[in-house]
């Protein structure tokens, strides 16, 4: 028999008025979340990353932010295990950082629960275009495992903004002024984070010895996109 993908989709009403949740994990998140006209309204806090520069911490905390204010709506309404989406989840608050925490407000239209029973390399039976699909964790509360996920989500996150900031580099006159800047700013903050799980006394020395070579991996892969396309945008600008 082939393999097959059975899809559930589960639309949730809200209940009460407001949910305050204290989530915990090493970034001791908290959330307050609320029904307003037919809206899901999230107001979300945390202990803001500041290890790496201005724009790293941004992107990372944005990333942070909206996967907890998912994780958030989803605990709201008693879901734990699967894949969680929001549809047309967007902030509609300015973070702001005080004593170190990070907090701001997004909204979105309703969570849904899309749970696969089987596995299966045919991904046609999901759609979902207003978000991305967020994995909760049903131990989320537990520092030790949360530590893990939190620097694994920030390794993704600031893999992929390298990757991005890649991309965008032009050939001009300040090409290599820029690769030179891009090849700092990465080899920093891929270093920034190697230090920071050396140092993490929330994470276990077997969890240590797999998240570094991962590190490694995702600089070096980093340093060689960055030689192939200082190579490509030579040549296209000097035919």
């Amino acid at each position: 028999m082939a393999n097959h993908i059975t899809l559930f989709v589960i639309f949730l009403s809200f209940a009460g008025n407001a949910a305050e949740l204290e989530i915990g994990g090493v970034r001791q998140v908290r959330a307050n979340v609320t029904h307003e006209t037919a809206k899901i309204v999230c107001k979300v806090s945390f202990i803001s990353v500041s290890c790496f520069d201005a724009g790293m911490n941004r992107i990372v905390n944005q990333q942070k932010a909206r996967a907890y204010a998912v994780q958030a709506m989803s605990r709201a309404h008693g879901l734990a295990d699967g894949m969680v989406s929001a549809s047309n989840l967007h902030s509609v608050t300015m973070p702001i950082i005080e004593a170190n925490r990070l907090t701001v407000t997004y909204q979105a239209d309703d969570i849904k629960l899309l749970q696969e029973r089987k596995s299966t390399s045919d991904h046609s039976a999901r759609n979902d275009t207003d978000s991305k699909p967020v994995t909760t964790d049903t131990t989320w509360g537990t520092n030790l495992l949360a530590c893990l996920d939190d620097t694994r989500a920030t390794l993704q996150t600031i893999t992929i903004a390298f990757q991005e900031q890649v991309a965008r580099l032009k050939a001009d006159d300040a090409l290599d002024d820029a690769i030179a800047a891009l090849e700092n700013s990465g080899v920093d903050a891929f270093e920034t984070l190697a230090k920071e799980v050396k140092n993490q006394k929330l994470l276990l020395q077997i969890e240590k010895d797999e998240l570094l070579p991962q590190i490694k991996r995702s600089r070096d892969e980093f340093l060689k996109n960055l030689a192939k396309a200082y190579t490509v945008l030579q040549h296209s600008g000097n035919p």
